[in-house]
């Protein structure tokens, strides 16, 4: 190799090092020891976030350390550069949204029990792919790491690159993968569960549908005993009710304790 383009790859490299380390020494108390972006991004939140998370001289120290990266900047140092460039700000927004992610979004707790039985799992609708991928990152049975390692190491590599121009690991990826088609499994599974119920529903009555005709018909009864003024006062609330009641689509346990709740509500109303 031409001994001037040696020196000018040296020269890039050297450049690119100690410009982010000189802005990133002053901010990176917890990311120093840390040598894969897959190591980062599995920082606890209050580590990952700390004074506004890593920055993007940060993220580009880390990303160097990747075999295909340093491979590159030896043929190509001007692309490698802009390529680790695209990926650090890639990797820092995706840590932004990490960070102001609400931690309180409500979200149904999938158990192994659950993933057993179809009649417990899609009694209230087939899980989302946040409730699946709490679910696998939680579960002590499930190693994504071991199953990671199961994968050829060059082609691992290189699906490991591939999610980092977007802003991704290997794992996120992975991961991702399983839940979407176990999610979308799941709603082929209690759609056609589902459709079964109906049909057997409207040829014989179920005790479930025996259950909803005796709590809707206790519903009734107390509407009618409520005072007229009561009855004004509580029909807007009563209208609202029966919207979301439809929300049900016929399912006879969603419907029975939604009229239960209700019956408790106008109890506590003709008790005032």
């Amino acid at each position: 190799m031409n001994s001037k383009k040696i020196l000018k790859i040296i020269v890039l490299h050297i450049a690119l090092i100690s410009s982010a380390s000189t802005i990133a020494s002053e901010n990176r108390s917890y990311f120093h020891n840390i040598d894969t972006v897959d190591s980062l991004l599995s920082l606890p939140k209050d580590k990952l976030c700390k004074n506004g998370g890593p920055t993007s001289d940060d993220i580009k120290l880390i990303l160097l350390h990747g075999p295909l990266a340093q491979s590159m900047y030896l043929k190509d140092p001007l692309t490698a550069r802009m390529m680790i460039d695209e990926q650090s700000k890639k990797i820092q927004s995706r840590i932004k949204e990490k960070c102001t992610l609400n931690s309180n979004t409500s979200s149904r707790k999938i158990t192994k029990e659950m993933i057993k039985d179809e009649n417990l799992m899609c009694r209230n609708g087939a899980p989302t792919k946040d409730e699946l991928k709490t679910y696998i990152m939680q579960s002590p049975e499930i190693d994504i790491d071991k199953q990671l390692q199961t994968i050829p190491y060059q082609y691992r590599l290189m699906i490991e690159e591939g999610a980092k121009l977007k802003g991704y690991t290997l794992r996120e990826v992975f991961i991702e993968d399983i839940v979407t088609a176990t999610a979308k499994n799941w709603q082929e599974t209690c759609n056609k569960k589902n459709n079964n119920n109906t049909k057997n529903s409207s040829s014989n009555p179920s005790k479930a549908q025996q259950s909803y005709d005796e709590v809707d018909k206790e519903l009734n009864s107390l509407w009618k005993r409520l005072n007229p003024e009561t009855r004004k006062r509580l029909l807007p609330s009563q209208r609202e009710w029966i919207k979301k009641k439809s929300g049900c689509n016929n399912e006879q346990t969603c419907l029975i304790d939604m009229t239960n709740n209700r019956i408790r509500e106008l109890e506590s109303e003709n008790d005032k």
